[in-house]
Parts: C-alpha cells; sequence; structure tokens
C-alpha cells in the first residue's frame, strides 16, 4: 500500500499480524494542500497542490523520485490523481479545486535518473475549468 504525504510517500505493507512500514521517501515538493496517489505497477504518482511528480518503488525499503512538474494549477484545496494509458501513452489526470489537468508520464514510468528530472514530464494540459469550485478536497478516478 502506498500513502502520499505532505513531501513525499511512504509505503506500506499489509500482510501479517499489523501494517508495517518498508520505506519511505521524504524529497518530494512540499505540499501546502492535501495530496493525491496513484499507482501503476512499480511507479507511483503523486499530485500536490502545484503539480505531480513520479516514485519508482521497485525497491520498497528506497523509492526514489524520478520527475515532476511543479508547473500545475495552484489548487486551494486538495488534488486528486488518477492514472490511464490511452493510446500507448501514460496519463495522468490531476483534479484540483477549479478543474482537471493532464500530464504525460510516459517517459517517467520508464525511466527514473539518479536526480529526479523535471523534463520527464510535460506540462500539464488544462482539460477543463469552470466546473464549480470545490471548497474542499477533491478526487479523480480514471476507468
Amino acid at each position: 500500500m502506498v500513502r502520499a504525504t505532505n513531501v513525499g510517500i511512504d509505503i506500506i505493507g499489509v500482510t501479517g499480524a499489523a501494517p508495517s512500514r518498508l520505506g519511505f521517501n521524504n524529497s518530494g515538493g512540499a505540499s501546502a494542500t492535501g495530496v493525491g496517489v496513484s499507482v501503476v505497477g512499480t511507479r507511483v504518482v503523486r499530485a500536490t497542490n502545484a503539480g505531480i511528480e513520479v516514485y519508482g518503488a521497485g525497491t520498497p525499503a528506497k523509492p526514489v523520485r524520478c520527475a515532476f512538474n511543479n508547473s500545475g494549477g495552484a489548487s486551494a484545496t486538495g488534488v486528486g490523481v488518477a492514472i490511464a494509458v490511452l493510446s500507448g501513452s501514460t496519463i495522468a489526470f490531476r483534479a484540483t479545486n477549479v478543474g482537471i489537468e493532464a500530464y504525460d508520464v510516459s517517459a517517467a514510468m520508464t525511466s527514473c535518473p539518479t536526480s529526479p528530472s523535471g523534463t520527464l514530464i510535460p506540462a500539464g494540459v488544462q482539460l477543463q475549468t469552470g466546473l464549480g469550485t470545490s471548497a474542499t478536497g477533491v478526487a479523480v478516478v480514471g476507468r
């Protein structure tokens, strides 16, 4: 299981009598509001109030922050993130308190440089605004 925090992610083992923290990475961009998380294979996508990040969690004890893009529209409340594979590209949909953005995270799903790369995730595309403002957190589900 993966838990997103205001500064990174925790990997939680849920087998056995009690859950245990297997590993963590707190090198993420600090999020002033709630965060969202989505998992595809060994990759974790974390949404923050400013954008998204991709972590490699193939080694649960030491997840690695692979890539980020903090050019998203600021969200005054929490955010949500869902992953979808469309026409061979892996797209992260980030929901904010005012709309929805799409990020192509395909390169970050296969490459994880030693230093987190801001170039693996191009700027997001704002898909929808004017949906009404959410005063609390938001969620998005891919299908």
